[in-house]
């Protein structure tokens, strides 16, 4: 399991085309796929298509291959971290969290938004500097911790497992971002979708039981080897910090208000994080290319009785 723009080359890939090691992005010359010195460890069995333009949507950006016998470890073994559990758990405001990437190997961070939407952006083909841009809905966002990136460009299809030693509970799948946050989406919601695609059968996780959730025998996937100081590592926790009624209740609002949101110049991504000061309660977020002071000429201080809190932030890239 990993991403679509890197294992399907943004919907480009025929099923059946041979995945790489290292990968396109590592080649000399960058993105020759006919490398001899490059191992076949996977052939592409199915994708979900990324939708291009403002007004489509996805949920998620995600490709499966078959692996070749002998190159991926069988019990889902990930390098620091181990073998990773099977039951996928859901993402929620203050979980603290791990993934092992490509770029930047292990790293920590804390859920700091959660049912969010991002704009981002997709080379129009490998090494382009020329972007398509694509709106996810439905994800959460992590920020790593002690102000350190949670992701680089490469580490792309990186699975986010709950930060336990043993048996880590798979939470998303990483898949964009910027140096402040690493956008995913929800294993649960991975799963589901992909189980729809062809080949057609339940998907699972592999690795040891863990989480709440069960997930069916068959198999058609397995895991991946893959900012401001108030939105710091440091206040993470074991449990939400908000009830998820309210949650629900703020992310309707923000639902409805979202095009007139991403319709202020230089906005990239909206959801749902918590207050920065007084009671601890749900805020809209808003991350944006531009400086809070210039996004605030465009919004009110609260919607429907829910605090507005801005970010200048970096674009979010499909890396």
């Amino acid at each position: 399991l990993s991403n679509n723009h890197v294992l399907a080359r943004s919907n480009k890939a025929k099923i059946g085309e041979a995945i790489i090691q290292p990968g396109l992005g590592d080649q000399r010359p960058i993105c020759e796929p006919l490398d001899p010195g490059a191992d076949t460890v996977a052939h592409l069995s199915a994708r979900k298509k990324v939708k291009f333009g403002a007004r489509k949507t996805n949920k998620i950006d995600a490709a499966i291959a078959e692996v070749v016998p002998g190159t991926v470890r069988t019990n889902g073994e990930i390098l620091a971290i181990g073998q990773p559990g099977s039951n996928p758990i859901e993402p929620y405001l203050g979980m603290k969290v791990k993934k092992s990437g490509r770029t930047t190997g292990l790293t920590r961070g804390v859920i700091t938004v959660v049912n969010g939407m991002a704009q981002v952006e997709y080379p129009k083909k490998c090494g382009s500097e020329s972007v398509n841009n694509a709106r996810f809905q439905d994800l959460f966002y992590v920020t790593g911790n002690n102000g350190k990136p949670f992701i680089k460009g490469g580490d792309s299809g990186s699975m986010v497992y709950e930060d336990k030693k043993n048996c880590p509970s798979p939470v998303g799948l990483i898949f964009a971002g910027n140096d402040q946050f690493a956008a995913a989406s929800p294993a649960t919601t991975v799963q589901k979708i992909i189980s729809k695609l062809n080949p057609k059968g339940p998907m699972h996780f592999v690795g040891c039981v863990s989480g709440s959730l069960e997930t069916s025998s068959a198999s058609a996937g397995g895991s991946s080897t893959g900012g401001s100081d108030t939105l710091s590592g440091s206040s993470a926790v074991s449990r939400p910090l908000i009830d998820e009624r309210q949650v629900e209740l703020a992310t309707n609002v923000m639902r409805r208000r979202r095009e007139e949101l991403f319709e202020v110049r230089g906005v990239q991504g909206i959801g749902i994080g918590m207050t920065l000061d007084g009671p601890v309660e749900p805020a809209i977020y808003v991350f944006a290319t531009e400086t809070p002071d210039e996004v605030r000429k465009h919004l009110p201080e609260t919607i429907e009785g829910y605090r507005v809190e801005v970010f200048k932030t970096d674009s979010f890239i499909a890396h």
